[in-house]
């Protein structure tokens, strides 16, 4: 035999050689095998999802609302036991039930169902159960019995699917159309007492239900059914937006006209019932301005709870609040304090502060507790989706119209809500000048609704202004400035006969009202500047009133203040009721070694932060404008001197939720930290930031108290300074 040099012979070396070309054929073979298997697989792990799309999207929705975990979701849950009715008790597990039943009748037409689709279509009744053992154990006792309900229905919609499977079919597109169409009628008749009736957690879990069960009838013909949104999403896209605000022709609102400021806080100053006991207390009249920070419903609770608990303590308090400025859920708080409270003031003379007695009436807190997240919701889900899907066509109001005739209901009769807003105020009754800060989307800028002409917009616009006729209600204005996003859609207001501004909620230019509050405080200190030099002889333009009894800004209360001849000495004083905040903005308070970024976040973080920034460093800035020079930041105390009557409510700590609705326990926490002037000095839990932030707002309300005792009556409550050594 022969061999190669190193010991091979040449036929094994031939051997191998063709062997390897078949080796790779195979291996290419198993490869291409493999790459079928796996398109196979994916194919059908995409069938898979697409035939099921309808039962796993609302599955994923009610599994995201739990790991989420919404604040306004969870104190529904939280407090249900002790505030839904017996209807809503046994109704809110129903919808999560029939559709377990139907959403399987609708899949088993198509396939055979497997042991997967009974736990996906069971999915939210299991869902509910653990909202039940998270935020609210006693609600087991209904989401339970509910779960095993869709599970025997589960079971039932599949055996009854393989033996009947049209009938199925036909059954549970039958039960939808009716279903959804009753509910649509319902809504459209009561878009108010319907909702309501039903609850926020029944109108939850029907809407999730319904729009699960729409998509598994479209998912029979997706084809079609694609073709068909897709058509109404071009109609969405095209439409030309929401209806307008109603505006109250000329012919139909009062002719008062839209004041300046100027004159209007003359005539107000001059109609004041109690300005002799300052004439000879020798001490200047307080003009008090208040701000209420947006938040939704806890902003609207500390805003009216704030002014009401003050006016409680002090009865003359309404006669000195000239103006409150509202932003977003602070706008409804300020409306319902004019609404409410304001009109109870039973007192023309000065009448200094003391604590309430304990047999008269206590503040009315009924409007806190109405459930204004029911009819929103309701239409989103349920006329909004029909409108959806009739492309081209507006037939149904949107969320943002039902949530204004809702807020409009909290004080029922009352003529306030709905009055022209110019209508709103007179200078010679309690009721403050009500300025709603909303933001115009197509410049970025304030717009500021009230019935004064340019009240707190230096650089801003205004409505109604001198040159629009026009007016609207004032529910509608002070919801135009709370327009949630997504919830509720933007208004479009017609300033003029051809101009439209599309405005949105007034928290997204600056939440804490501060900068248009003292805007409303420049243009006050700056009509005393013109009464001040026209009385000096000095040719000066504007709408002066009579400058013969000029309007004198005093910066201190508790110096002697100049009464002579008919002019009237004025100590403004601001009260903003913001969110408890004890940072400075400007101040880094703790390391920060590894902070979150994100490509996708981070846009939308530093948007919302920059709002919030904004908000607080407003805040600052007023602070500082009424603080010493020497501590602008009121570090070493406070004093009456200063003007400056914050009002903090600790959100974080209270676990408020930022929606529509409150629950009675959350109102009474908010009742409880409302000027609590008792809490004064009074030894408290360190560790509580609670009991600390109910003893700084007991003292400033003492401070703000002591504005009403010119005369230093024994007994009233009142404190000339606080936090100094």
């Amino acid at each position: 035999m022969i061999e190669t040099a190193d010991g091979a012979a040449p036929d094994s070396i031939n051997s191998s050689r063709r062997r390897g070309p078949a080796i790779l054929a195979g291996l290419g073979s198993r490869l291409g095998r493999l790459d079928i298997i796996v398109a196979a697989a994916t194919v059908s792990t995409a069938r898979f999802f697409t035939t099921r799309f309808p039962l796993v999207f609302i599955a994923a929705i009610y599994l995201l609302i739990i790991i989420a975990a919404p604040a306004q979701i969870t104190d529904i849950v939280a407090n249900f036991s002790t505030e839904a009715t017996r209807f809503q008790w046994t109704g809110f597990m129903l919808p999560p039930v029939l559709a377990t039943a139907a959403g399987l009748a609708l899949l088993a037409s198509r396939h055979a169902l497997r042991w997967i689709d009974l736990l996906i279509a069971c999915m939210p009744a299991i869902a509910l159960c653990a909202m039940a053992v998270l935020w609210a154990p006693g609600l087991l006792v209904a989401t339970l019995p509910g779960l095993l309900a869709a599970i025997a229905a589960a079971g039932y919609a599949r055996r009854f699917g393989v033996r009947h499977p049209r009938t199925a079919l036909q059954a549970a597109i039958a039960v939808t159309i009716v279903l959804f169409a009753a509910t649509l009628i319902a809504t459209a008749i009561s878009p108010i007492d319907f909702p309501v009736m039903i609850g926020p957690l029944t109108v939850l879990t029907l809407g999730l239900s319904l729009i699960g069960l729409l998509l598994g009838i479209a998912a029979l013909r997706p084809a079609l059914a694609g073709a068909y949104l897709a058509l109404c999403c071009l109609a969405a896209t095209l439409a030309p937006g929401s209806r307008p605000i109603p505006l109250i022709e000329p012919e139909r609102a009062p002719s008062r006209g839209s004041p300046t400021v100027h004159a209007a806080f003359e005539a107000w100053l001059k109609s004041r019932p109690d300005l002799d006991a300052y004439r000879k207390a020798g001490k200047p009249y307080p003009v008090v301005i208040a701000s209420a920070e947006g938040g939704g419903i806890y902003a609207a609770a500390h805003g009216y709870l704030a002014l009401s608990a003050m006016q409680a303590i002090c009865p003359s308090f309404p006669n000195h609040l000239f103006a409150t400025v509202g932003v977003s859920g602070g706008s409804i708080g300020t409306l319902l304090y004019a609404a409410n409270s304001a009109p109870r003031a039973g007192t023309r003379a000065l009448v200094p502060c003391r604590q309430p007695d304990p047999r008269a009436a206590g503040i009315d807190t009924r409007p806190l507790t109405t459930d204004l997240i029911s009819p929103p919701l309701a239409n989103l889900f349920f006329a909004q989706v029909a409108d959806f899907l009739v492309p081209f066509i507006d037939i149904f109001p949107d969320s943002g119209e039902v949530l204004a005739k809702a807020i409009a209901g909290m004080v029922p009769n009352n003529a306030h809500m709905t009055e022209p807003l110019r209508a709103s105020w007179r200078p010679d009754g309690s009721r403050p000048v009500t300025l709603f800060v909303t933001t115009d989307i197509g410049e970025g800028n304030r717009v500021v609704l009230s019935p004064l002409d340019g009240a707190g917009a230096i650089g801003a616009a205004s409505f109604p202004s001198i040159t629009s006729p026009r007016d609207i209600a004032t529910s509608d204005a002070a919801f135009i400035s709370a327009r949630f996003p997504w919830l509720t859609a933007t208004a479009r207001l017609q300033v003029s006969d051809n101009s439209y501004r599309i405005l949105a909620d007034g928290g997204y230019y600056e939440n804490s009202g501060a900068d248009t509050a003292m805007d409303l405080v420049a243009q006050i200190r700056k009509l005393g500047e013109q009464h001040a030099a026209c009385a000096a002889g000095s040719n000066v333009l504007g709408d002066l009133g009579d400058c013969k009894c000029p309007v004198r800004i005093q910066r201190t209360f508790t110096q002697a203040a100049d009464w002579s001849g008919c002019g009237v000495p004025v100590f403004l004083a601001y009260m903003p009721i913001v969110e408890a905040n004890d940072k400075l903005p400007g101040y880094t308070y703790e390391d920060t070694p590894n902070p979150p970024q994100s490509w996708l976040a981070d846009p939308l973080n530093t948007m919302l932060q920059a709002r919030n920034a904004r908000g607080t460093l407003a805040i600052d800035r007023a602070r500082a404008a009424f603080a010493p020079p020497q501590d602008r930041e009121m570090a070493q105390g406070t004093d009456v001197d200063n003007g400056f009557f914050p009002h903090a409510l600790p959100i974080k700590d209270l676990r408020l939720p930022l929606g529509w609705k409150l629950s009675r326990a959350s109102v009474a926490d908010v009742l409880s930290i409302s000027a609590k002037t008792e809490a004064c000095g009074q030894p408290y839990d360190t560790e509580s930031n609670v009991a600390a932030w109910t003893e700084n707002n007991g003292c400033q309300m003492a401070l703000l108290a002591s504005l009403f005792n010119p005369g230093g009556a024994q007994g009233a409550i009142g404190r000339r300074e606080w936090g100094r050594d």
